[in-house]
């Protein structure tokens, strides 16, 4: 029986994992000329998300520069559309999951 990212790491927010491997992928579908770009501020996002204490505004910061970096290197507005759902998901799941709602310099 398959055993859930939950049971496998304590502490992990699996589904927002999910959620930014969703918006890798589709970043990566882009074939843009600059992916490194966005894949550093994805892998930021990751790291926040499996050191299980994310910062809610670590993230909300992040999620904020992906946004500004599709608009600077002119992603269609339709892609930058569904990006920001996608973002705007995974902002909310990290602001209203237990394991984030630390404020800083707790």
């Amino acid at each position: 029986m398959a055993r859930d990212d939950d049971e496998l790491v304590p502490g992990w927010d699996a589904e927002a994992l999910r959620l930014l491997a969703a918006i890798e992928r589709s970043v990566v579908r882009l074939h843009l000329d600059c992916p490194g770009e966005f894949i550093a501020i994805i892998n930021a996002i990751e790291m926040q998300l499996e050191s299980r204490q994310p910062v809610p505004e670590v993230v909300h910061l992040l999620v904020a520069s992906l946004r500004t970096l599709a608009v600077a290197r002119n992603i269609e507005e339709r892609y930058r559309k569904r990006l920001d759902e996608r973002l705007a998901d995974l902002a909310d799941r990290v602001t209203n999951t237990p394991s984030s709602k630390r404020s800083v310099g707790r």
